[in-house]
This record gives C-alpha cells, structure tokens and sequence, in this order.
C-alpha cells in the first residue's frame, strides 16, 4: 500500500485473513486499509474483528487497534465514542503519549 494500491492491498489482506481469520494483526492491518480508503465504517469492523479475537492478542496489536478505532470514529464525528475507546486504550497502556495527546486534543476541542 506504500505506492497508495489500496485495491492490491485490500485483496492481499482478504487472502491472507481467509488463510488465518483469527489472527488480530490481519484485522488491524485490514482496518488501517480500509480508514485510507475513507470506508470508516468497515474500519471499524476490521478493528472491532482484531479486538474480539479469541486468539491471544498482543498488547501491541490491541493498542494499536483501539487507537485506530478511535482514530475513525473522530472521523466519523462521534466523539463521545472516540473518547470512551481512547481511555481503554489508556489502560491499556497508561504511559501511550500518543493516546494521551489525542484525549487532551478531544478535550480542548469537544469540552465536556
């Protein structure tokens, strides 16, 4: 997808998720596709695939996954969702500045 062949790119992650449907990392990867693609909607769905996974999921890939998510539903302007989606990331992983930041930007822009 470097060369912005989302459709190549959409395809290769279909294979590999039929190959290996249960693994979180392909989800995310399908997610992050599909966000580029503006298809936040199916983002959401790949992202939310990844975090109901019942394989083991890294720390990494779940963080990962929730930031994205988040990241989406700004886009789709549902803050209120976003923001819910960034303090579990937070718990996730208490010391993310780039989770941090992005709820300090919600609360600077989205006071509650």
């Amino acid at each position: 997808m470097r060369n912005g062949n989302t459709k190549k790119a959409l395809k290769d992650h279909d294979r590999a998720i039929k190959l290996q449907p249960h693994v979180p990392r392909l989800h995310t990867n399908r997610g992050n596709v599909l966000y580029y693609t503006h298809d936040y909607e199916g983002a959401i769905v790949e992202f939310d695939k990844a975090l109901d996974s019942d394989e083991t999921i890294s720390k990494s890939t779940y963080r990962i996954s929730l930031y994205n998510k988040a990241l989406t539903l700004l886009r789709m302007k549902r803050i209120t969702e976003a923001k819910t989606v960034l303090e579990l990331a937070l718990e996730v992983d208490p010391e993310s500045k780039l989770v941090q930041d992005k709820l300090e930007d919600i609360a600077s822009l989205h006071p509650s």
